[in-house]
């Protein structure tokens, strides 16, 4: 199991709502392959704060300069899921949640993009 070794923010901050629900993210280091540097990676919390039922759609992007991955419709970052009245759920280096986990670097590897911000595209609540 990977475990947290240092989060570069440990508050969620909101990044959208709709219909009572809360769309939040923070970032952390999660060590993942043993004798590797750790792993930065960007997780979502959700949080329906009504007494309804909601089926959610979205797309949990990540804006780099270069480009955004995952914001298209129906890619491999694409979440369907329902959120019972006052749920919670989030993403955290458990993995559990996996569409609520997103990689945003690996230190391991030389160049890539360069990161700018989470993003929610294509947002559908019902």
């Amino acid at each position: 199991m990977a475990q947290s070794t240092e989060s570069t923010n440990n508050d969620w901050n909101e990044i959208t709502r709709q219909n009572g629900v809360v769309f939040y993210v923070k970032r952390a280091y999660c060590d993942v392959i043993k004798g590797q540097k750790p792993l930065y990676y960007s997780f979502m919390k959700i949080v329906n704060t009504t007494g309804e039922n909601y089926q959610l759609s979205f797309n949990f992007g990540l804006q780099y300069e270069e480009g955004c991955s995952g914001c298209e419709d129906f890619t491999e970052h694409h979440v369907t899921m329902i959120l019972t009245p006052n749920q919670i759920i989030e993403g955290e280096c458990d993995f559990k949640n996996v569409g609520l986990t997103r990689l945003i670097v690996n230190p391991n590897l030389s160049g890539g993009w360069k990161f700018q911000q989470e993003v929610i595209t294509n947002l559908d609540i019902k």
